[in-house]
């Protein structure tokens, strides 16, 4: 047989088979193990454009060696047509186990991209879930919250006005079983009110200064300061607070006031006060006979000549160790003079804390620290920002400046060592 006739027997045979899939063995075995892999109904749980998707790459997934063949020349289209399916006739053998192969992995390919994007599905309806859940859960927790905020504050509420009707009833009892009906002046301790002489100092005391259980806590920081400590003076002690404190912690202590009622108070709850000018006191005693000097908001009753006195007297008086504290309002808080500064008549000013640490180094101490009390807080802070801005931490950094200067702590006291 020639060459053409060979040429002429394979053209007649690709013009009659090529576009059928049986006429090569290798052909039908491709599209039944693609159609196999790959003709499985789209998952629910995928969305319908993640389906259309899938769907497409399975129809493109397997390579079909035997494509019609066509050309847009004219006259010679024919003939190339022709050429190019002897070609590919001839190739057959060598090209179709690659489509074969080829189509095996795109099969498997698609098929591993299908079970990933249908187990996505499942992950992300069970994601939606949770989220659901956290974010119901999270309502509740912040309703919860602020129930228990709620009962927190209304049990503070409750417990502030507990006490301060017990301080009140233990004054009328005091009071009673003293057989009378004085009142304390309110005299200041820089010199006396004649228009405020009828005013009842020891009931603004338990009105405003707080409960002697509360005042008794915001003390408790000092004791530490105090530890070991065999001779205490505390100057203005009031109604007791810190010298209560003191005897329970076995700290020995010696009140002074000038309100003859407060000590009297004192004595009845089995502590030692005497009535007296606190200055007047401690120039009375000995030089270096003194563990310690404490004054609670007492600072702020004096003139700025009777600091000084005090501070030089002090140092006078106390041992080499001894110690000084004074606690008093703070004025670099704006929320102090919101809140009780000003409630008492009594107050000659605020005393500013590097000022009364200057003046304790002029009365010779030479190492003053400076405490601002965590429990005189007021708790509030201004809220921050939570943006992502490139200078939102300096913008944060001065909100809390502006929280600490109008919600810092209302109290401050100085720790002086001789």
């Amino acid at each position: 047989m020639s060459t053409r006739d060979k040429v002429d027997g394979i053209l007649r045979e690709i013009g009659t088979d090529a576009s059928s899939t049986d006429s090569m063995k290798s052909g039908k075995n491709v599209n039944e193990i693609v159609s196999k892999l790959l003709d499985r109904p789209v998952n629910s749980g995928v969305g319908t454009q993640d389906g259309l998707v899938f769907s497409h790459m399975q129809q493109n997934a397997k390579m079909e060696y035997y494509k019609p063949l066509q050309s847009n020349r004219k006259f010679i289209g024919y003939w190339i047509v022709l050429i190019k399916r002897v070609f590919r006739k001839l190739l057959a053998n060598i090209f179709i186990p690659a489509f074969e192969s080829q189509s095996n992995f795109n099969a498997d390919t698609v098929s591993m991209l299908d079970d990933i994007q249908k187990t996505l599905g499942r992950l992300n309806v069970k994601t939606n879930d949770f989220e659901s859940r956290i974010a119901s859960n999270t309502a509740e927790i912040d309703t919860n919250a602020a129930e228990i905020t709620s009962i927190k504050l209304e049990t503070n509420d409750y417990k502030k006005a507990h006490e301060q009707k017990h301080d009140s009833l233990e004054l009328a009892f005091f009071r009673a079983v003293n057989n009378t009906d004085r009142k304390t002046p309110a005299a200041s301790k820089t010199e006396p009110l004649e228009e405020l002489a009828e005013l009842d100092y020891f009931d603004l005391e338990n009105r405003f200064r707080g409960s002697r259980e509360s005042v008794i806590r915001g003390l408790e920081h000092y004791l530490h300061f105090l530890k070991d400590r065999r001779n205490v003076v505390d100057l203005g002690c009031g109604r007791g607070e810190f010298l209560e404190l003191l005897q329970e912690s076995k700290i020995n202590a010696l009140g002074i006031d000038i309100s003859q009622e407060f000590v009297d108070y004192c004595n009845f709850k089995g502590l030692k006060a005497l009535h007296g000018d606190a200055v007047e006191y401690i120039a009375s005693l000995g030089d270096d006979s003194v563990d310690a000097i404490t004054g609670v908001h007492i600072a702020e009753h004096l003139s700025s000549k009777q600091l000084l006195q005090l501070c030089r007297l002090s140092y006078k008086k106390l041992i080499n160790g001894g110690m000084l504290i004074l606690e008093t309002p703070n004025p670099t808080s704006l929320s102090m003079f919101m809140n009780a500064f000003y409630v008492d008549p009594t107050h000659n000013k605020p005393v500013h804390p590097q000022y009364l640490r200057y003046i304790a180094e002029k009365g010779g101490f030479s190492k003053v620290d400076i405490i601002y009390t965590e429990g005189s807080k007021s708790g509030y802070r201004l809220p921050l920002l939570d943006v992502p801005a490139s200078n939102v931490g300096s913008f944060n950094d001065g909100i809390n400046l502006l929280s600490d200067v109008i919600f810092g702590s209302q109290d401050y006291a100085i720790v002086a060592v001789k």
